[in-house]
């Protein structure tokens, strides 16, 4: 019976963890992704801006070079900036891509585990489990109680026979 009990716990506990993990993953996924769009958004909306501005101040006009000289340097100034943006985003879709293997990993061991390879079977299988779990736990905790209270009334027996 503590066995049972046991096991329950710590499937409840493993059920536990693993919600909590993949909870913090997808958290912190979506986190990332909000202040990666946010950024690619900023550093798009700065670079029309600059291109536009640019494309302004290339209309041809002899007499104002220092113009022709500072529309230059913000057109370099721009492709640094898109050359660091695309460098972010690869970098993003490198780590999206680690997380991905991290995820397919994990799924791997828990099919070999227990040799089930479809993901719907999967989280049927768990949730059954769970079940199946809760149940057992549930019965052992009505006979725990029941074996209380049958040792209260034997106690109650004994201290009856004394007292005669």
């Amino acid at each position: 019976m503590a066995e049972v009990i046991e096991q329950s716990n710590l499937a409840y506990e493993h059920r536990d963890r693993a919600q909590l993990e993949a909870m913090a993953i997808d958290q912190a996924n979506r986190k990332e992704k909000e202040a990666f769009e946010q950024q690619m958004s900023e550093m798009q909306r700065i670079l029309e801006e600059e291109l536009q501005l640019t494309t302004a101040k290339l209309k041809p006009d002899p007499a104002v070079t220092a113009a022709e000289e500072a529309a230059r340097a913000e057109a370099e100034r721009m492709a640094v900036m898109a050359a660091a943006l695309a460098k972010e985003k690869e970098e993003f879709a490198q780590n999206r891509q680690q997380r991905l293997k991290t995820f397919e990993e994990a799924f791997r061991k828990i099919s070999e585990a227990t040799g089930v390879s479809d993901v719907d079977q999967l989280v049927s299988s768990f949730i059954a489990n769970e079940e199946q779990n809760f149940s057992l736990y549930s019965y052992v905790n009505e006979q725990a109680d029941e074996v209380e209270l049958l040792e209260g009334q034997v106690q109650e027996e004994k201290n009856l026979h004394r007292s005669d």
